[in-house]
């Protein structure tokens, strides 16, 4: 999810990005979230007993927060990915 928020970003940042993980930030989200599940790690906030309504809510919390207030992505393209999990 966070991948796919990274458009944007200054030239050297999109140019280390697109080294490590290919041009295509779509199949980079893809493949790190099968890296992931064969890892044994659930991608889903559903697989941790969180509900979409507070999935929603953790991430605005952390959006507005010291961390989130540095996040290089885009906070709009992060909340609406979020959405795309209620689905």
């Amino acid at each position: 999810m966070i991948l796919n928020t990274l458009d944007g970003l200054p030239d050297a940042a999109m140019q280390a990005l697109r080294a490590i993980f290919g041009t295509d930030a779509a199949v980079a989200a893809q493949g790190l979230d099968a890296f992931l599940v064969d890892l044994g790690v659930a991608t889903s906030p559903a697989a941790y007993g969180i509900d979409p309504d507070e999935w929603d809510r953790l991430l605005r919390d952390a959006l507005i927060g010291e961390r989130g207030q540095n996040f290089a992505g885009s906070s709009a393209s992060l909340l609406a990915g979020a959405s795309l999990v209620r689905a």
